[in-house]
């Protein structure tokens, strides 16, 4: 998620920082939540972006915000 994230929006490594819930199910493991924060002042206007994004690949909730 975090390099797909990295890759489309050119957000450098130091700039981007996500967390992945996981759920349990009988057939395996499914992701039910992808948190991401994006530090720096040029990745503010991309958190909607970077938000559906994420929501549109994996078809889950997503939490994106904007950190100093």
């Amino acid at each position: 998620v975090r390099d797909a994230v990295k890759k489309k929006f050119a957000i450098s490594e130091n700039d981007i920082e996500v967390s992945v819930e996981l759920h349990e199910k009988r057939d395996g493991l499914m992701i039910s939540g992808v948190n991401i924060r994006l530090y720096g002042i040029k990745n503010t206007v991309k958190v909607t972006a970077v938000k559906k994004y994420v929501s549109d690949l994996l078809d889950c909730e997503v939490t994106a915000e904007s950190a100093e």
